[in-house]
C-alpha cells in the first residue's frame, strides 16, 4: 500500500474496524474511502506465455489499459511468472475470475489469467 491506495482497494478491509469505539488517526479518511467505493482492486496474475512480469508493467484487456502490475516474479513452484496488479474495478465487474488479460512486457504482450489469491495451496 501507499499514499494513493486504501485498504479497501488492497483487499484488506478485514483489518479496518470503522465501528471501533472512539476516534483514531485516519478514521475520517477511511470512512470517506469506504463511502466513495473502490475504483480498482488487487488481483493475481498467472502468466501463460514465456516471460516474467515486473512492477510498473501495464495490464490490458484488448486495447484498453485496465491496470498496472505492482509486483511480479518467476514462481518455481508454479513454473511460470506470477504477479499482483491493481485492475480497474469497473472492468473487473464484466470479467470472470479466470478471464485472460495481457501484460505489456517491453515490445510484446504476455497472456495472463486473472486469479484469486493465494496462487498456490497444498493439495
Amino acid at each position: 500500500m501507499d499514499d494513493e491506495t486504501d485498504p479497501f482497494e488492497a483487499g484488506l478491509s478485514w483489518t479496518v474496524k470503522l465501528n471501533k469505539e472512539g476516534d483514531f488517526v485516519g478514521k475520517d479518511a477511511l470512512l470517506a474511502a469506504k463511502e466513495r467505493g473502490v475504483t480498482r482492486r488487487l488481483r493475481g496474475l498467472v502468466v501463460e506465455d514465456k516471460g516474467v512480469i515486473r512492477p510498473g508493467y501495464e495490464v490490458y484487456h484488448g486495447d484498453q489499459k485496465i491496470g498496472e502490475v505492482t509486483s511480479g516474479s518467476y514462481s518455481p513452484t508454479l513454473e511460470t511468472s506470477i504477479g499482483l496488479a491493481y485492475i480497474d474495478a469497473e472492468v473487473l465487474r464484466g470479467l470472470g475470475d479466470e478471464d485472460r488479460v495481457e501484460v505489456a512486457v517491453r515490445k510484446r504482450r504476455l497472456s495472463a489469467k486473472l486469479t484469486k489469491k493465494p496462487f498456490y495451496t497444498r493439495g
